[in-house]
């Protein structure tokens, strides 16, 4: 089967990823983009259920590049079938026969149409520093990669499914091509950022010159997606979570330790707050205040904790008693080694201080805080199962020499905080030297 003996040719691309945390002072990453008329520029969209199509004309050059991407898919797809001679629609499943190539042919693909959407395409360095800056990827250094989680291209970079979990059962985790994936892919050559290839290609041929023009369907979603994770969009935000891509925005956490949103943060915090199903549960709670980096390293979410102290409710306050409270407890379930649990706890403890230094001021009001017994583990003030008070060892509780010997973690202030709830709430007089 040739690509003159067909009317319309079908791809279906079907790859889907989710999706750092490194300062940039560029102006992108501090500016809300939506403030400008052309950066909150809305994608075409339309009523019906089926996306509508879009047309794009090409040069000869881009569209011999195109077609001898399509050559090669459709030869595999010709020996899958046997052969079999097809009119009209025909639908590829890409599993087992993507390449680079084809995932390079994808992201040609959405470029053209983001360019016609009048999307707002980055300068190369500008593009660059913000992926680092939420993604904390530097893209001007491949062959610092992590090979397990990021592989290089020519023209891409992918991010590898950063959830094992998922893979676990199929033993698929290092399969790059593998189709239904949570890859997230950055194309360097036009400097844009893909969660999934394009839904469906349809291309015509003109059965007398083999050229006619492609057609895509125009969803709005890559649109959105790149105009929030690079131009800092935060109507593409509202956008992609009212029109059911919420999990792929709290992703950007997740998975990548993207905590520098304010609004992303709400977002997150307010769904498990709002979520009476699954509330405060700790499978709710395990990514939102920690997780790892690219390279495997503790990542504490300092940003989102800096947004409880400043914007802080009793829902709040409560996830970070009930999670602090868990990386103190003996658990064999847990994602984080002891060492590392305990400065989770130790950032928890510090920043629940700083709202209860505050709390005198919303005293008598609607605003105080109940805040609970996180504050005394640092002292191992705690009581038993028949609700008789101990001391964790009878002496300085574990936590507490783990503070101390990990010195205070270099939080500002932690040695004073410490000392304050060691007198304070054990009433016992400490040396000076036992908090140093």
């Amino acid at each position: 089967m040739t690509m003159k003996k067909l009317n319309l040719l079908s791809l279906l691309f079907i790859a889907s990823t989710i999706v750092g945390c490194h300062n940039t002072t560029t102006k992108n990453t501090t500016t809300d983009a939506g403030s400008s008329n052309e950066e909150t520029q809305e994608a075409v969209e339309t009523n019906n259920e089926t996306l509508r199509l879009t047309t794009m004309k090409l040069t000869d050059k881009k569209w011999q590049e195109i077609k001898s991407g399509y050559d090669k898919l459709t030869k595999a797809q010709n020996e899958i079938m046997d052969g079999e001679y097809y009119e009209g629609s025909l639908y590829i499943n890409l599993s087992g026969i993507a390449t680079p190539d084809d995932v390079s042919l994808g992201g040609m693909i959405v470029y053209y149409k983001l360019k016609e959407q009048n999307y707002r395409f980055l300068p190369d360095n500008e593009y660059a520093e913000r992926i680092k800056y939420v993604f904390g990827i530097d893209l001007n250094a491949p062959d610092a990669l992590d090979k397990k989680k990021l592989k290089s291209h020519e023209n891409y970079i992918v991010a590898l499914n950063p959830n094992p979990d998922m893979d676990s059962k199929d033993n698929i985790q290092d399969k790059e091509f593998y189709p239904y994936r949570n890859h997230l892919y950055f194309f360097k050559k036009f400097n844009i950022c893909v969660m999934q290839m394009p839904s469906a290609l349809l291309l015509e041929i003109d059965k007398n010159t083999d050229k006619d023009h492609i057609n895509v369907y125009k969803s709005a979603f890559d649109y959105h997606w790149n105009n929030y994770i690079l131009n800092d969009n935060k109507a593409s935000l509202a956008w992609l979570v009212s029109n059911g891509k919420e999990m792929e925005v709290k992703d950007l956490l997740f998975c990548f330790g993207y905590d520098k949103d304010a609004k992303l943060n709400k977002l997150i915090l307010d769904s498990i707050s709002n979520n009476a199903n699954d509330r405060y549960s700790i499978e709710s709670l395990e990514q939102v205040f920690a997780g790892r980096d690219l390279n495997g390293k503790l990542q504490i979410h300092e940003n989102l904790l800096k947004f409880i102290q400043e914007n802080p409710t009793n829902d709040y306050v409560k996830m970070l008693d009930i999670y602090g409270n868990y990386c103190l407890g003996e658990k064999t379930d847990c994602k984080f080694t002891r060492d590392e649990s305990f400065k989770i706890a130790a950032y928890i403890t510090y920043y629940l201080k700083l709202i209860d230094l505050e709390n005198d001021k919303r005293s008598g009001s609607d605003e105080y805080l109940i805040i609970n017994d996180m504050l005394f583990r640092i002292i191992g003030a705690l009581e038993d199962k028949e609700g008789n008070q101990r001391d964790d060892e009878g002496e300085d509780s574990k936590f507490l020499k783990e503070i101390i010997k990990n010195d205070y973690y270099n939080l500002p202030n932690f040695k004073e905080m410490v000392y304050g709830l060691v007198n304070d709430y054990r009433n016992i007089g400490y040396s000076s030297e036992a908090v140093d």
